[in-house]
């Protein structure tokens, strides 16, 4: 998914429930090994962008939502290349009390990562393969120099 970086221009859109997780939260703590990443040069750029719990499944009919376009194209980059984004991304039903309607929803992860390369989606964590779950923190530490394969 990730390999060599060289000769790469990297970048990472970080997508969160909350712009500022609480001190100690894994959340943060990706985000501040993120921007260190970006300061030393191995990243180029990072980015922060805040969803909610869960979108509607269907775009908006103005069609202008940028979270729909980022789910597009992350299921999209995981049907070319063997991987699913569930259970991170679920899709369900939700009722409100006020109305028998039900509404088919995309359940948000409480952080995704999506990693670029110039302007070419390469990898989402969380993700899912035959061999498991990617995690975020997974992604970190394939991007981290500094931080050891087992």
């Amino acid at each position: 998914m990730l390999d060599e970086v060289a000769d790469r221009t990297l970048r990472v859109e970080v997508w969160t429930r909350e712009r500022s997780p609480p001190p100690g939260n894994g959340r943060r703590e990706t985000v501040a090994t993120l921007r260190e990443l970006e300061a030393t040069g191995v990243l180029a750029d990072v980015s922060i962008h805040t969803w909610g719990r869960s979108v509607p499944a269907s775009p908006p009919e103005d069609g202008e939502s940028l979270v729909h376009d980022r789910i597009e194209a992350f299921e999209s980059w995981a049907a070319c290349n063997g991987h699913s984004l569930e259970p991170a991304f679920r899709y369900r039903e939700r009722t409100t009390l006020v109305s028998e309607h039900a509404e088919e929803v995309v359940h948000l992860p409480l952080q995704c990562l999506a990693v670029y390369d110039r302007d070419d989606l390469v990898a989402v964590f969380p993700c899912t393969n035959e061999d498991g779950t990617n995690t975020a923190a997974e992604c970190v530490a394939r991007l981290d120099p500094a931080i050891e394969d087992d």
